[in-house]
């Protein structure tokens, strides 16, 4: 009955790990999501600006009510600052602090965005729509390196769970 006991305990332990080292995994995951979602948004930005003809903040809040999860809070927030008197910039930044216990996103991913930010709202048409090109193909380049490190970091995560409950499992028993 005592070894069983051990036994059963060591699987539990092990597993625990596993799965430990699976919540660590999933943020990079998370990130990949965030970083398409976003990916997408500037394609609807856009759109809502090149050929809908709509002001950044009008832009902004449609972009962010046809979204879901953190990036489309951070759009309509954004959109609401905008609407209040602040520059795009500071409503961007505001929406990205309001934010960021949501998001996934590495310091250059949210340098990308503040860059965007940057020139938002400043110019014609035209400037809004190669400012948005440019961060799209900005995301889009941060998007293949997260699938990579996503690729590579969650195996080792999730391994080092594994191996970290093994460790634990001998230890105790």
């Amino acid at each position: 009955m005592n070894g069983m006991l051990k036994a059963v305990s060591a699987v539990v332990i092990v597993l625990g790990g596993g799965y430990i080292g699976g919540l660590l995994a999933s943020r990079y995951s998370v990130r990949v999501v965030q970083l398409r979602q976003l990916s997408d948004a500037m394609e609807q930005l856009g759109f809502n600006i090149g050929f809908m003809k709509m002001p950044a903040a009008t832009a902004l809040a449609e972009t962010g009510r046809s979204g879901r999860g953190a990036i489309s809070s951070i759009l309509t927030y954004a959109s609401e600052k905008i609407a209040s008197g602040r520059t795009p910039s500071e409503a961007w930044e505001a929406a990205m602090h309001w934010c960021s216990g949501k998001l996934c996103l590495t310091d250059e991913d949210s340098e990308i965005l503040s860059v965007f930010a940057r020139s938002m709202g400043i110019g014609d048409v035209e400037s809004e729509l190669s400012n948005i090109k440019a961060a799209s193909a900005r995301l889009k380049l941060a998007l293949s390196n997260a699938e990579a490190e996503r690729d590579r970091m969650s195996r080792l995560t999730r391994g080092a769970g594994y191996l970290g409950g093994m460790l634990a499992a001998v230890i105790l028993l």
